[in-house]
This record gives structure tokens, C-alpha cells and sequence, in this order.
């Protein structure tokens, strides 16, 4: 039986992103239910983000993982970089599959090896893991939403699943500084 609370570095959505994305699964999904907001402090508004990494697994609550990931991080944080993604599959109640370009992907994987050695400082690990957003749906929906959706994060998050509520939480964020001049795949209006 796997454990109840799974534990992940995750990557923001900026709420006007969020917005859209709720709009857009909202309008593929046939039922009902609305699509719930994740439970958050540090997000008051409907919260969404990147899973890029598993940190811990734990049976009860992990008391003190922010406080071992605060102190393990470095001062300045890796930079944001562009997410693009070529679709977004609702795959259960609890995930949707991101499909990020292998650009995206090597940005990802650059944004964890920079992490790393810093982690290890605390004996703090990341797993690697298929990125996905959690994203409580409708049991039986299976969802694409087939256009082009890309973000920059604005923030590197600690997250939490309830493997019970199938719902996630934002334990702690971090603001990430602004992406490198020039690396960003499209202009920044003014």
C-alpha cells in the first residue's frame, strides 16, 4: 500500500494561467462537479502547479520537511525559465500528464541539477518523476486539452498529496528570480 502524503518540488502556474487552464478543462469536461481548488495558504486563488520531483513519502504528515528544504536551498534560487507544453492530459481524479517540449524538459532537469548539491547538504533527495499537475477531476475523465499552453513559473513550491483526498496543498513557496534576459521564447512587453 503506498503512503498516504507524497511530497514533491513543484513549479508554479501564475493565476491568470491557472484561470485559464480551469476554463479550459471546465469546458471539455462533461458533469457537474466543478473542479475544486486545491487547498492553499500561500495561493488564495485557484492554485496549480508543475510536479518536477518526489522528495519524501510519509504515512503521517512530515513535520519538519520545509524546514529541512528552507535551510537546504540556496540563497538565490535558479532562475525561471519558460514551460511550454505541447498538451495537457486529464489522465485521473488526481493528475493530469503535462506534455512539456524537450526543451522544457532539459530546462526541468538543468532547474533540479542546480538544486541538487545544495538538497544533499540537509540528506534531502530528489526523485525524478514524469512532470504532471495534480489536478482534482471527475473520476472517469480523460481530458486533452490540445492547445498550446506555456507559463513561466513564478515560484518553486513544496507540495503535498493526499493519496485519501486525492487533494494537493501548497506547504511552502519560494519566488523564483526573473528568467535570464534573452532566454525566454518570446518578448516581454514593457
Amino acid at each position: 500500500m503506498p503512503a498516504r502524503y507524497t511530497y514533491n518540488l513543484a513549479l508554479s502556474l501564475p493565476s491568470p494561467d491557472s484561470r485559464r487552464l480551469t476554463a479550459a478543462l471546465r469546458a471539455k469536461i462533461q458533469s457537474p462537479r466543478q473542479i475544486p481548488a486545491a487547498q492553499t495558504t500561500d495561493f488564495p486563488e485557484i492554485f496549480y502547479a508543475l510536479n518536477i520531483g518526489e522528495l519524501a513519502q510519509s504515512d503521517l504528515p512530515h513535520p519538519f520537511l520545509r524546514q529541512r528544504l528552507t535551510a537546504a536551498l540556496p540563497e538565490m534560487l535558479p532562475p525561471a525559465f519558460a514551460l511550454q507544453q505541447t498538451r495537457i492530459t486529464a489522465i485521473n481524479q488526481a493528475a493530469a500528464l503535462s506534455h512539456p517540449t524537450p526543451q522544457s524538459l532539459r530546462d526541468i532537469n538543468h532547474f533540479i541539477a542546480a538544486l541538487t548539491p545544495h538538497l544533499a547538504a540537509q540528506n534531502l533527495t530528489v526523485t525524478p518523476i514524469r512532470p504532471h499537475i495534480p489536478l482534482p477531476m471527475p473520476a472517469n475523465a480523460k481530458t486533452a486539452i490540445p492547445q498550446h499552453f506555456g507559463w513561466t513559473a513564478e515560484h518553486l513550491i513544496l507540495s503535498e498529496f493526499d493519496q485519501f483526498t486525492g487533494l494537493t496543498r501548497a506547504v511552502k513557496s519560494w519566488p523564483l528570480p526573473p528568467p535570464i534576459q534573452g532566454s525566454l521564447p518570446f518578448p516581454i512587453a514593457a
